[in-house]
């Protein structure tokens, strides 16, 4: 099962995809985070490990499989057996005189079936 959710933002994309990209500072917008922190030595990019933690939930290391600077990363962790595969996508979807920015996040059913309710409440808070 897939679980998409997508904002449109008027904003230049450079400057949605830096914010999207810094996902340590993601716990200051997002309730659905306590503590986003990459664990390797180099920024976001391919190969990155990153932990996060949700609240109510253990902490999960990411494994970022997919980078396209400025345009999309892919991360995937597993717990008890089940893969979680998120996908975070910035593209373009109008003329640049009044730009949009379109920021899918893709979850497998496994969210749901990891986290319950306290999941579902985060989801509404993206």
């Amino acid at each position: 099962m897939r679980f998409e959710t997508t904002i449109e933002i008027q904003a230049p994309g450079d400057l949605v995809w830096a914010t999207l990209a810094d996902v340590e500072r993601w716990p200051t917008w997002t309730a659905s985070m306590r503590r986003v922190e990459i664990l390797t030595k180099e920024p976001l990019g391919l190969s990155a490990k990153v932990r996060v933690k949700h609240p109510r939930l253990s902490a999960l290391v990411w494994d970022v499989t997919e980078f396209v600077p400025g345009e999309v990363f892919t991360w995937r962790s597993s717990i008890l057996g089940v893969t979680c595969v998120g996908t975070h996508r910035v593209s373009a979807r109008a003329p640049l005189t009044a730009r949009r920015s379109r920021l899918p996040w893709n979850k497998q059913e496994c969210w749901r079936r990891s986290c319950g309710s306290s999941c579902r409440a985060s989801a509404g808070a993206m």
